[in-house]
């Protein structure tokens, strides 16, 4: 580059700088005239001419002819209404689209919020109203109705919900729900937050992030901070503010652009500033992430939301942010650094534990901190109650010593026996409660997802071009079967885009049987050759002719897991019948493959010993006279590995014999099998199905050495020698107090 281009990049670094200012100072309420902003810079005096004329010009005509851009002075009555102009900061008593404003609660860069009215219903609501300076701004406007559209596609009790979005008289605006315990930011102002109301506020914006993030297609919110995070009256959390969120799918692009703009950009100096700037995706620097406040996009992840989490847990413990400098540019340079202080050196209160969790998030490699919002969440749910978090490195010396602490003796060497019999008790009642919650837990989540598809399939047996269809065709076999294929496909497709099963292809087709069981059309490639087959013994068929569900015409049957004899697959089937008036016209089926994944709910994320077992319908195989005592596990993170084509993995009857209860009395809810090869398994059916979530925990330390003989003595004396060093110590103060008082 040459001295000449050199001249003209820092001339234009300056000149975006003065704009930037001038706009920052327009933010801050301190209206700034275009004249007076000129005289200051007289070294850019034409270039900056140029910008305002050009921006007055865009805004109004008589701010062309020469007015300041300021805002006017309208007067107006108190008792009327005052209906709000495109070009008019907002005021109490404005109307925008049907609302009243009342108290304005905030603003940033891009608008103002406002405590409103809605005129009609009286419903109190938070309206987010766009600066008017920013309004004849493509990409501000882009950002709002971005902002709108990605909040209300997150639907979570912890994210801010999104009621109305529109534009009055040229003034784009939505309106949210509103918040009356104010802002995390307010409620903590100048004082610290208790570890524990921390710690439960952090983990459910943590998985309101996790829910963000998880979505299709993913968000990062990418502006975390304790002023976006609101709360209601009962002190709940809410996520506000995506204005400056970014689609998971568009950090590749963004990145693209970013390095195209300036590769070898510094992150203390203010090229990095402006470049940001120029893509709208400036964050709050004292809780900006390392890599966006380096500029490197590139490194921008989750990771990058898991730091801003581990930020207000931070300044919500210490009561300050994990950074702050005297100036914006000291501020960058110390998160860069990434050197923080320690919670616990300014609140004493914080334990070791949940500064290692705090710390973990700040880690200045995006790699050192959680693999999710979930992890964290799942982390401080751990501290919560009373377990080792994973971020404080827990080992057996550890969780020996945590369990302790929940389990104080108050008797060394006369108790001995006594507490070692209430610690064996006490683990037992621990691990299965633990386990009972989460199997539990695991059935009401799959349960969930089978009852989506299931809306799903009783809402497509209500079509009416399925009803047409089968109503118009019914005679001409041809006609019938070229219709119902056409409908058959394009709801396989709607089924896949829906729940988003591509992936892992967990459900794999969709097809029509008569009402006597008989294939009339078929998704699957091959399906045609068996078309006119009887399927009438299957037991997704026969539930709904001829058990409990056959007096409901709506029901949904969701079945065993069987073998198709089309593709070789073992498959849940989800069946419901298609009625027309009081007949039954046929019976509609789809199809979940046995995988890892199950919609949005993954195996994975699981316990290592989690699984959805199910008994096997063994009809139209050579098993079906002899049925062998065997059971196939269903969903399980084992399958992760497989190929594309799952092969089954199979469980013998004396290898979860509990399950032979759930087959014979089909209310049975759950069972608990308390001794097994040292670990407990819990059995929990999944609602009204014949599935069973199966939860095998291995017994932890002392527990699993307990079911040995030779445990016992050798347990006594491992446990004397830390109830020993907890007794002595009393025993000399003791000593030393009856010393100095004879």
């Amino acid at each position: 580059m040459g001295r000449a281009d050199e001249l003209a990049s820092e001339l234009e670094l300056k000149v975006d700088l003065a704009i930037y200012d001038f706009h920052a100072a327009a933010d801050r309420g301190e209206a700034p005239s275009p004249a007076a902003w000129i005289a200051c810079h007289p070294e850019i005096a034409t270039q900056l001419e140029e910008y305002f004329q050009d921006l007055a010009a865009i805004l109004a005509p008589e701010i062309a002819a020469g007015l300041p851009l300021v805002e006017s002075t309208r007067s107006y009555r108190p008792d009327q209404p005052r209906e709000a102009s495109s070009f008019d900061r907002p005021r109490n008593g404005d109307h925008i689209g049907g609302y009243e404003l009342i108290e304005r609660l905030g603003g940033g860069g891009q608008g103002e919020v406002w405590k409103a009215r809605h005129l009609k219903s009286n419903d109190w609501v938070a309206v987010k109203v766009l600066h008017p300076w920013t309004e004849q701004d493509a990409a501000s406007i882009l950002r709002l109705t971005e902002e709108a559209k990605t909040i209300a596609a997150l639907c979570h009790p912890n994210i801010i919900g999104i009621k109305y979005f529109d534009r009055d008289r040229g003034r784009w605006f939505f309106s949210m729900d509103l918040m009356e315990g104010g802002t995390v930011a307010d409620r903590f102002k100048n004082e610290t937050a208790h570890p524990r109301l921390a710690a439960e506020i952090m983990e459910k914006v943590a998985r309101a992030i996790h829910h963000a993030h998880s979505r299709n297609p993913g968000v990062l919110h990418l502006d975390l901070k304790p002023a976006n995070i609101l709360l209601d009256a009962g002190g709940e959390p809410r996520v506000t503010d995506f204005g400056l969120a970014v689609r998971l799918e568009s950090l590749s692009k963004l990145t693209g652009e970013l390095t195209a703009l300036d590769p070898d950009c510094s992150p203390l100096q203010d090229e990095a500033s402006v470049t940001l700037n120029r893509l709208g995706a400036v964050g709050t620097y004292p809780y900006m992430s390392p890599e966006m406040a380096a500029g490197r996009w590139q490194d921008i992840s989750t990771g990058s939301d898991v730091y801003g989490l581990g930020a207000i847990l931070y300044a919500m413990l210490t009561g300050r942010p994990p950074y702050k400098g005297e100036s914006d540019a000291e501020t960058l340079g110390l998160v860069i650094e990434g050197k923080v202080i320690p919670p616990r050196k300014l609140n004493h209160a914080v334990d070791r534990e949940l500064e290692a969790v705090c710390l973990k998030c700040l880690q200045r490699d995006p790699s050192g901190r959680y693999g999710s919002a979930d992890a964290l969440a799942n982390d401080l749910r751990r501290w919560h109650r009373g377990e080792p978090a994973l971020a404080g490195k827990p080992s057996v010396v550890k969780h020996v010593r945590f369990w302790l602490f929940r389990h104080p003796f108050l008797s060394a060497a006369a108790l001995l026996a006594f507490g070692f019999l209430a610690l064996m008790v006490g683990s037992f009642g621990e691990v299965r409660a633990s386990n009972r919650r989460e199997a539990a837990r695991l059935a009401r989540e799959i349960d969930d997802k089978l009852r989506m598809i299931s809306r799903a399939v009783a809402r497509t047996a209500r079509d009416e071009d399925l009803l047409d269809a089968l109503h118009r065709h019914g005679n001409q076999p041809k006609q019938l079967r070229s219709a119902l294929d056409a409908f058959l496909l394009k709801t396989t497709k709607d089924y896949n885009y829906w729940f988003d099963l591509t992936d892992s292809k967990p459900l794999y087709n969709v097809y029509l049987l008569d009402p006597a069981g008989i294939l009339l059309a078929d998704t699957i490639p091959g399906g045609p050759s068996f078309l006119g087959r009887d399927f009438s013994r299957r037991d997704y068929f026969r539930r709904l002719f001829n058990g409990p569900l056959e007096a409901d015409p709506g029901a949904v049957n969701v079945s065993r897991v069987y073998h198709s004899i089309k593709d070789n697959h073992y498959k849940i089937a989800i069946a419901t019948r298609v009625w027309d008036k009081d007949r039954c016209l046929a019976v509609l089926v789809a199809n979940v493959t046995i995988g890892w994944r199950l919609v949005d709910l993954d195996m994975r994320h699981e316990l290592a010993g989690a699984a959805l077992v199910s008994p096997v319908d063994w009809t139209y195989s050579e098993w079906e006279r002899n049925p062998p005592d065997r059971y196939v596990i269903a969903l399980s993170r084992a399958y992760q590995d497989s190929a594309t084509e799952f092969e089954p993995i199979w469980r013998s009857g004396e290898q979860l014999p509990r399950l032979a209860r759930f087959e014979q009395d089909p209310e049975l809810p759950d069972e608990v099998e308390s001794i097994r090869d040292g670990a407990m398994t819990n059995y929990h059916r999944v609602g009204k199905t014949p599935l069973v979530v199966v939860l095998r925990h291995p017994y932890p330390w002392p527990m699993s050495m307990a079911m040995t003989w030779w445990v016992l003595p050798v347990s006594l004396g491992l446990l004397a020698v830390p109830l020993l060093l907890i007794t002595l110590p009393r025993a000399s103060r003791s000593v030393a107090a009856q010393a100095s008082h004879p």
